[in-house]
């Protein structure tokens, strides 16, 4: 079930969306291991987030966060990711609230986990922008995207690509 998983995230990667979704499908659906089915509800729930079906989305992103939850514990990373996404989702629905709250518990535990200088922490910081940007909170929008861009900086320096996108989020 593993490999199935790590082939169908190389699929997803190739833009091979359809194989990618049968492999998630057979790992949920035969997996013992519940940490295999959350992963696996995960990026099914990712796969119909691009197909733009929210509802089946939330569904499989709920029940990956709350395998996650209990085997794991609220404070672990994955579950973190999962609640990211739930935070991307309520953007894409339009609650914005919803979404900012998704996006800082993320921060929190990334924070918490990795502290203020990796990636995923920026990431976090980055999407936050994103959600108070969306309800035209400009200063706390600008706020979190120079938090986004001063870690990026400190970790690449000024010539890695993702930094451009700091630097056009903050523009």
């Amino acid at each position: 079930d593993e490999c199935k998983l790590l082939l169908g995230d190389a699929f997803f990667r190739l833009d091979s969306f359809t194989v990618s979704k049968s492999l998630f499908d057979a790992v949920y659906h035969t997996a013992e291991d519940s940490l295999l089915r959350a992963k696996a509800c995960n990026h099914i729930g990712s796969w119909y987030y691009l197909e733009s079906e929210f509802d089946s989305a939330t569904v499989y992103y709920n029940k990956s966060h709350e395998i996650y939850e209990r085997r794991l514990g609220k404070q672990h990373t994955k579950t973190a990711q999962v609640i990211y996404n739930l935070g991307l989702l309520a953007g894409q629905n339009g609650d914005y609230y919803t979404s900012q709250q998704n996006f800082r518990e993320a921060l929190r535990i990334y924070r918490l986990k990795f502290g203020e200088n990796h990636p995923r922490t920026a990431e976090a910081y980055a999407a936050l922008g994103g959600a108070y940007l969306n309800t035209d909170n400009i200063e706390k929008a600008v706020y979190y995207f120079k938090k986004d861009r001063a870690i990026l900086q400190k970790l690449y320096g000024n010539n890695q690509p993702d930094i451009i996108y700091s630097y056009l989020n903050c523009g």
